[in-house]
């Protein structure tokens, strides 16, 4: 969608582009930062500084850099979620979660910034902690349709097919926290090949397909 529309298709004017630039200023300047300095070292006048905008005019937009923080972590959720739904393809299941477990760990070195703000910081903020439960909520929910679009290959026996959306999502997460956040370099395509082999296995997919 044009930049100069909202979400209803309506025209947005001046004033509302102008508004709608600066805080996309604000949200650039604060991803810079953090990965310049770090998130306890991030001000919001550097933030402003960063923008090129007054450090009153962050205050426009958000409360403090918690704030702004949480709202790029909700903008990588719905990266994810959009990708993930761009690249499933009920009558290719095997190589959809390929695609789809690759996009995530791909995030984990194209947004690593974020991803160690979010590790680091959701047991002690509650806006940090919620976007985390927000982001697992989001793979689990996409993890539960991909399996109900593809039923006729899914063998899960007696499972419960909840439980295993939450263990399938968490063991991706863990996997890139521990090798691509604060491990030894595993490569990202040997980390797609095992996760996917498994969540393969668990789910009855023929993976010779």
């Amino acid at each position: 969608m044009s930049d100069t529309l909202k979400a209803d298709g309506s025209v947005l004017t001046r004033q509302e582009q102008r508004t709608a630039k600066t805080r996309q200023a604000l949200l650039d300047a604060a991803l810079l930062v953090l990965e310049e300095v770090g998130y306890n070292e991030a001000t919001v006048g550097l933030i402003a500084k960063t923008a090129r905008r007054a450090h009153g005019t962050f205050y426009v937009h958000f409360v403090n850099k918690e704030e702004i923080y949480s709202e790029l972590l909700k903008e990588m959720r719905e990266r994810l979620h959009q990708g993930s739904r761009a690249v499933w393809d009920s009558n290719r299941p095997v190589e959809s979660i390929r695609r789809s477990i690759d996009l995530y760990v791909r995030s984990f070195e194209d947004d690593r910034t974020l991803w160690v703000l979010l590790d680091g910081s959701s047991a002690t903020s509650a806006l940090f902690r919620e976007a985390r439960r927000s982001l697992r909520d989001s793979l689990v929910t996409d993890i539960r349709k991909g399996i109900a679009s593809t039923a006729a290959h899914v063998n899960l026996g007696n499972m419960d097919v909840a439980l295993v959306c939450e263990i399938l999502a968490a063991m991706l997460e863990e996997t890139c926290v521990t090798s691509l956040l604060y491990g030894e370099g595993t490569a990202r395509e040997k980390i797609t090949d095992h996760v996917s082999r498994m969540w393969g296995r668990i789910l009855g997919y023929d993976m010779r397909s």
